[in-house]
């Protein structure tokens, strides 16, 4: 019996790690593709809601769920509760046609894949996600990402006439640029870059690709801004570097001249002043400069107002409009004909659910981000010995300022290309939000003589914080324990009934950078791979020096 519950929760653990590569994968293919990634599928069921439903089964198929006890995700769970409710109202009661709310409710119910990926790391991470996604994965997948992003531009900027399009779409190409989908994994390869995980000559690359964003839309280049602020905190050679060379191309371009014809917006330093003269309120320089960015901007403005404006004279506070309401025909700001591609969110996230979900629902989101931005920097605190964790927490913070940022001037977080990631990398960020608060609460360990019957060498005892975490000793846990190898350079040196998993490969001794807590580790005890702990690998090649004096050999 005991052999079959370990069987069935190392069954489990390969599942959670299929399900957690595919959410893996979806997230690089709409980073490489965009839109176009997003519209794989028939309308109305495309990739991001089959994947919706393939996490959802998992779930339910697990039987239980590991609900995060964290106050975002408590109040993300109140969020998605007031909007179901408004909904159902707004079927029920304003006689709303339901296609059209599940469409708007989009940017609420995509954050289940919060709740999946959190689900999914809890299970089956192991101890060494983030160096592997910080270390590995995402500097293996860079290259593979921009040059798909490059046939992206090119295709959709030169050749996007000649192109097929989506089935039920009017404009939608096999390849299809967007500057503030495009902008966001650039984003994230410039913080890697600057914190030492990206080769340089693909920051070169990535440097281009954020030119072109940034000239096409203030909004990514307000997003570029923001994030290297954001990385001011923890500055390194190469942001100085970056920013550097940035401003020097700037006054080479300026000084010459420079422009390169895009279709729309051309990327020139022309270009760039009138993005920063419209984004600093300047709309006569930037007209001056380049007559779409203030006929863009106005268009926008007087639609946020007209929203304002009726949901302060109305007085919405329980529920807007509905929520399937089109915006832009309510408003008459409507620019397409076409069911399907009808132009229905005004190019703000939160006015958005101000008009459908009233101040309840706008309060709650801006509630909801606060404390997930807030949440994100502590655990950057709290990470001061773990550099992946914190490192992994910067950059889930710095790519969620930019998706706010984006989300107030352009339909972003309603658009399943960036919704999904988004809502995924949260999930990512909740587990973070997690493993800090553990870290927070630990009491100091303080330093102790190795047990009599402890392989623990002395040096290795030092002062740690423990996380407090483990799990009483049931006779599975004790049969478990006596068939496990403990690493042999950090034995028990805790209460034997309090500790242990069923041991995976990835499950290795970190007590450099701190134990996985949240899956039940003690902070100095380490199962599974011992011979990759690093404590071990060190007592080994101690062993092989004295060998070699001594003129044995070590098998």
């Amino acid at each position: 019996m005991r052999a079959v519950d370990a069987l069935r929760t190392e069954q489990s653990s390969n599942t959670s790690s299929i399900v957690a590569r595919l959410l893996i994968l979806a997230v690089l293919g709409y980073w490489a593709f965009g839109k176009a990634f997003a519209y794989l599928g028939l309308y109305p069921l495309y990739i991001g809601e089959i994947l919706l439903v393939a996490g959802a089964l998992y779930l339910i198929h697990r039987g239980t769920i590991p609900v995060p006890n964290l106050a975002i995700a408590w109040l993300y769970g109140l969020f998605l509760t007031v909007v179901l409710g408004q909904a159902a109202y707004s079927v029920l009661v304003l006689g709303q046609p339901p296609l059209e709310i599940v469409r708007n409710l989009a940017i609420v119910y995509y954050g289940l894949f919060a709740i999946v990926t959190y689900a999914l790391i809890v299970r089956a991470a192991g101890s060494n996600f983030y160096r592997q996604m910080l270390e590995d994965v995402l500097p293996r997948a860079a290259p593979w990402i921009l040059g798909f992003a490059t046939l992206t531009v090119v295709g959709s900027v030169f050749f996007g006439e000649l192109l097929p399009q989506f089935p039920k779409t009017d404009a939608v190409t096999v390849l299809f640029y967007k500057p503030t989908d495009a902008v966001m994994p650039l984003i994230v390869l410039m913080a890697l870059w600057m914190r030492g995980y990206l080769n340089t000559r693909w920051m070169i690359w990535t440097a281009g690709l954020l030119a072109i964003a940034a000239g096409r839309s203030r909004s990514a280049m307000l997003a570029i801004g923001v994030a290297l602020l954001a990385m001011v905190r923890t500055p390194t050679r190469r942001m100085v570097q970056f920013v550097g060379l940035g401003f020097a191309l700037f006054l080479v371009m300026l000084i010459a001249d420079i422009r390169v014809d895009l279709g729309y917006r051309e990327v020139s330093a022309r270009q760039f002043l009138a993005n920063m003269s419209s984004l600093i309120g300047s709309d006569e320089a930037a007209s001056g400069l380049d007559e779409t960015t203030t006929r863009n901007k106005d268009w926008r403005a007087a639609w946020w107002e007209a929203i304002y404006d009726d949901a302060v004279a109305n007085d919405r506070y329980l529920i807007g409009l509905g929520w399937g309401t089109n915006l832009a025909d309510e408003f008459g700001f409507q620019t397409e004909d076409s069911d399907v591609n009808a132009l229905r969110n005004p190019h703000n996230a939160l006015l958005g659910i101000l008009a459908r979900g009233g101040w309840l629902a706008a309060s709650l989101w801006v509630t909801f981000y606060l404390v997930l931005l807030y949440g994100l920097w502590q655990a950057t605190r709290a990470f001061q010995d773990d550099r992946p964790r914190q490192d992994m927490a910067w950059t889930i913070l710095i790519y969620v300022l930019a998706s706010q940022i984006n989300g107030a001037t352009d339909v972003f977080l309603e658009s399943p290309q960036n919704a999904i990631p988004h809502w995924i990398i949260i999930g990512v960020g909740w587990a973070l939000i997690r493993d800090a608060r553990l870290v927070n609460r630990a009491p100091a360990l303080a330093p102790k003589a190795p047990a009599p019957d402890s392989l623990i060498d002395p040096r290795y005892v030092r002062p740690r914080r423990s996380s407090g975490l483990g799990r009483p000793l049931t006779p599975m846990l004790a049969e478990q324990l006596r068939t496990v190898q403990p690493c042999p350079a950090l034995a028990l040196a805790l209460d034997r009934s309090t500790c242990g998993i069923v041991p995976r490969d990835d499950h290795i001794c970190l007590y450099a950078g701190g134990a996985s807590a949240r899956i039940g580790w003690q902070q100095l005890y380490c199962l599974g791979d011992y011979t990759a702990c690093e404590h071990w690998q060190a007592k080994q090649e101690e062993a092989e020096v004295r060998a070699e004096d001594a003129g044995t050999v070590i098998a």
